[in-house]
């Protein structure tokens, strides 16, 4: 037997083992530190998305209170937020939404829940549009209720009262144009009610080019 021949064979052997072994840790090193960037670049989007959700998310618009007594924020998208507690004078104006009163018809609970939209997105732009043009007339509102009409009026499938800090109350139709609304609002209440302001009991724009008011 050639022993040179045998030892060197042995020594090719052995350089290919530790060839090997020594990729195997290369590779598995690789494996770590790719798997490290992952979750490292994972908590960084995480930490972005939080970040932007807490930039994003808007301040209360409303308060809706359910048949249990449970009140919710409303943001101004309509969408039911966090819980409220029970004020004794809301700080925002109380939102009063047929969504309660359909599902207590249909027999259901008048459960709701953080994500439930209460508004619908023709009836979050009008309010809007509304509060803007309102900031005039010296007047805060402290309650909303969204009345549903039945299908066969002419007039709209929806009314909406406003109810004032002051006692009194507007009807009005979302069928309208709410800068219109506002301007026939603040013309009557200079021109024609004026001083009798404190005796308003309620004023009626459902209908174009048409003004009814009640004094006390």
């Amino acid at each position: 037997m050639d022993l040179n021949a045998y030892y060197k064979r042995k020594r090719r052997r052995t350089a290919v083992f530790k060839l090997a072994g020594f990729l195997l840790i290369l590779s598995l090193a690789a494996l770590i530190v790719w798997g490290l960037s992952d979750v490292l670049n994972t908590i960084n989007v995480k930490q972005i998305f939080t970040k932007n959700e807490a930039q994003i998310k808007t301040p209360p618009w409303l308060i809706f209170c359910s048949d249990k007594n449970e009140c919710f924020y409303v943001n101004a998208d309509g969408v039911l937020e966090e819980k409220a507690p029970n004020f004794s004078e809301n700080p925002l104006p109380e939102l009063i939404s047929p969504a309660l009163r359909r599902r207590l018809q249909r027999g259901e609970q008048g459960d709701f829940s953080n994500g439930d939209r209460i508004l619908s997105q023709p009836n979050v732009t009008f309010l809007k549009v509304f509060f803007i043009e309102i900031q005039n007339i010296k007047g805060a509102i402290k309650k909303i209720e969204i009345v549903d009409l039945p299908a066969n009026l002419q007039a709209g499938n929806q009314e909406v009262k406003f109810f004032f800090q002051e006692g009194w109350f507007l009807l009005a139709s979302f069928e309208l144009p709410a800068e219109q609304i506002a301007q026939d609002l603040k013309l009557l209440l200079d021109q024609k009610i004026g001083q009798d302001r404190p005796r308003l009991e309620y004023v009626d724009l459902r209908f174009p080019d048409k003004a009814f008011y009640k004094l006390r």
